[in-house]
């Protein structure tokens, strides 16, 4: 029995794989269309008000304000418990972050939305530690960062945080925060993150939910909503379905949608490449210039540009004037 899951396990990996390089309509994506971020492409999201890339699964760098946020870090090749420095548990990545963790500018900020071992890697966490960097997690979370940061701030719904010019603001998900079943007492978090011209939502894992609905009109000025669109099947309690996803875009009032939590680890049973398809539906035909980001490394930024090699367009998303 053990071997007929190991196979039937290789067997769903090389579907995977074999899904990741075509996106909607067939053109090539993802692993196949991976963009290797450079000193360029970071220096070049410098300048607009708001630059964003997926660099896979869960993790997107943002540079907003003249400072780097980095949300959820996950780079090790799998996600589960480790047992010593070599062995570890869990869905292995089917395709390489755009960048090397060491690789990545001086992040000024990280944040944590939840303890799920997808979304907190504890090993990640240990290489990118600085006494420059400031760590936002949630409730009862901070005993499982790793010590040598700036602070570690724990931060409960609607509770702000302000440093050098930018605001963090934890919002309500619907999900749930156990890292260990038992120690479900642990917070989850979406993120509002703006400096004094422009915002970006972080919603991190949700499923489907009202909570967005009221940014609309306390927050004008937001350009970027990054929501997850995949690990629904059957778990559409704890993650929205695509469809779901781009309904808590459309009412939240943001310009663009950047899709996370899809095609990087096999974590459900929907199949690898059906949370684009669907997402891409949902939009129709005269929204899906709204959808940016979509492949790895691609690099969104507020005034409209993008990587210039990537197929995607993105729609400009310009900050308040």
């Amino acid at each position: 029995m053990k071997l007929r899951e190991r196979l039937r396990t290789l067997a769903s990996i090389a579907r995977a794989k074999r899904a990741l390089r075509l996106a909607p309509g067939g053109r090539p994506s993802l692993a196949a269309q991976a963009h290797d971020l450079s000193p360029q492409d970071f220096g070049r999201m410098d300048d607009p008000a708001l630059a964003a890339v997926w660099l896979g699964h869960a993790t997107v760098l943002v540079h907003l304000g003249g400072k780097w946020v980095l949300i959820d870090p996950v780079f090790s090749k799998r996600v589960g418990p480790r047992i010593g420095p070599v062995i570890q548990f869990g869905p292995r990545r089917l395709f390489d972050s755009p960048v090397e963790i060491h690789e990545l500018p001086p992040i000024d900020f990280i944040l944590i939305s939840h303890a799920h071992f997808d979304h907190l890697d504890a090993r990640s966490l240990e290489v990118l530690k600085s006494r420059k960097t400031s760590v936002i997690t949630a409730l009862r979370t901070r005993s499982l960062i790793p010590r040598g940061y700036r602070q570690v701030v724990e931060l409960g719904w609607d509770q702000s945080l302000t440093i050098d010019d930018l605001t963090f603001r934890a919002v309500e998900p619907r999900h749930w925060g156990a890292r260990w079943y038992v120690d479900r007492h642990r917070g989850y978090n979406s993120y509002l993150v703006s400096s004094p011209t422009i915002s970006c939502l972080l919603a991190a894992d949700t499923a489907h939910t009202r909570t967005y609905d009221r940014l609309a009109d306390e927050v004008p000025d937001l350009a970027l909503g990054v929501f997850g669109i995949g690990a629904y099947d059957p778990w559409t309690h704890q993650h929205a379905t695509p469809e779901e996803a781009w309904d808590m875009f459309a009412v939240s009032g943001a310009r663009c949608m950047m899709p996370m939590h899809h095609s990087t680890f096999i974590l459900s049973n929907e199949p690898i490449d059906e949370p684009l398809r669907r997402l891409y539906a949902a939009a129709g035909p005269e929204q899906a210039h709204r959808i940016v980001g979509v492949e790895p490394g691609e690099v969104w930024t507020s005034d409209g540009t993008q990587s210039p090699d990537a197929t995607t367009t993105n729609a400009a998303a310009q900050p308040r004037e």
